[in-house]
């Protein structure tokens, strides 16, 4: 049985967390569907998984919250809450974990804003 890759759309910040997933899900030939960033968090999809794996998982994704999805580095989440504006004008609040330093760049290209300017408050 091939084992399909997982889509992952996240930053490399966070391979240090699903590295060690993807490798142990591979081990129990456990299907990784997709790696992503969701709400400021990593979180990973998967098919039916020993409970020691998904308290794993869970713990990975909570730590994410602390890591810069980018660099890797560690990083207070409440304070990098931004805001996006469409060019429709429509405000987003989007959570995003970045580092001081990774937060500079303000210009998200996403299927779902397309081009958009954040701001930080």
């Amino acid at each position: 049985m091939i084992i399909p890759k997982p889509r992952i759309e996240c930053g490399k910040g966070w391979e240090c967390l699903y590295g060690p997933i993807i490798h142990l899900c591979t081990i129990y030939k456990a299907t990784v569907f997709q790696i992503k960033e969701k709400h400021g968090s990593l979180k990973v999809y998967t098919d039916d998984i020993p409970n020691w794996l998904l308290d794993f998982i869970n713990k990975c994704e909570t730590v994410s919250k602390h890591i810069c999805e980018q660099c890797g580095q560690a990083v207070n989440q409440t304070s990098y809450s931004w805001y996006a504006k469409l060019h429709d004008q429509t405000n987003y609040r989007l959570l995003i974990t970045k580092c001081k330093k990774c937060r500079k760049d303000r210009i998200i290209n996403d299927e779902h804003f397309n081009i958009c300017k954040i701001t930080t408050h």
